[in-house]
């Protein structure tokens, strides 16, 4: 008896829970949560940012100092060209005779020819023992080498008043001659007369060693005033270079 009232309730208790499914009984059913709401995206935009365009910086002219003269439009035409060969030196003029100059001292008071290159001249005052006794010329390629160099052309030429108050030209040629007395070989002494002055000279060779300069010492006076003034010339020159000796004393002179 109590098995077939047993089974009736519980079909009865089953029915109640399908029953209760079947009308969406209260039974909890397990819930998601909703999706995000989607947010709608967009392209993102870009500001560009402004080009540079870079001011060029202004230029300023350069300034030309203005002249005192409008410049040429055209330059002017080069200078002539010069004459080659040596030049006149002053106190010098070309003379007569080819190849020579006529020079005279600074004063005006004597006169010599010498060779057109023999541009180094000097007119200054003829001095002694620190005074001056007379006037005198020199001329030479190079005075400074013909003055401390037996080895050098040039002459000396000069005119003294004072010293023609204290002794004669053979005193003087002897003082004048004692320089290259230890240096040269002495050819001799002889007369000098070239009809308006008359004295004597010495004359050396192989000055400086074998094969070296002549060298002729004169000295004079005026054959019509003999005691006016002494007269002195040195000459060096190239070994038997006579035509230079002779011009020279073919040609000085004294206006005194």
């Amino acid at each position: 008896m109590r098995i077939s009232f047993i089974k009736p309730i519980l079909f009865l208790g089953a029915l109640v829970i399908i029953v209760s499914l079947a009308c969406g009984g209260s039974t909890p059913v397990p819930t998601q949560p909703p999706p995000p709401t989607a947010i709608p995206t967009l392209p993102p935009t870009y500001t560009p940012y402004p080009t540079y365009t870079p001011i060029p910086s202004p230029t300023t002219a350069p300034t030309i100092p203005p002249t005192t003269a409008p410049l040429p439009t055209n330059p002017p035409p080069p200078p002539p060209p010069t004459a080659s060969g040596p030049t006149t030196p002053v106190n010098c003029v070309p003379s007569g005779t080819t190849g020579y100059n006529s020079c005279t001292d600074d004063t005006g008071n004597i006169t010599v020819d010498v060779p057109d290159y023999w541009t180094d001249i000097n007119g200054s005052a003829w001095t002694y023992n620190g005074e001056d006794i007379g006037v005198a010329i020199s001329a030479a390629p190079n005075l400074s080498d013909f003055e401390n160099y037996y080895e050098a052309e040039g002459m000396f030429f000069g005119a003294s008043d004072t010293f023609a108050q204290i002794g004669g030209y053979v005193q003087f040629l002897d003082y004048y001659t004692t320089t290259y007395q230890g240096s040269c070989t002495y050819q001799g002494r002889f007369d000098y007369n070239d009809g308006v002055y008359r004295g004597k000279y010495d004359w050396y060779n192989n000055c400086g060693g074998i094969g070296g300069y002549d060298t002729y010492i004169l000295c004079a006076v005026d054959i019509v005033d003999p005691t006016s003034k002494i007269i002195l010339v040195t000459i060096q020159v190239l070994p038997n270079d006579t035509a230079t000796v002779e011009q020279i004393w073919s040609t000085f002179y004294v206006y005194f």
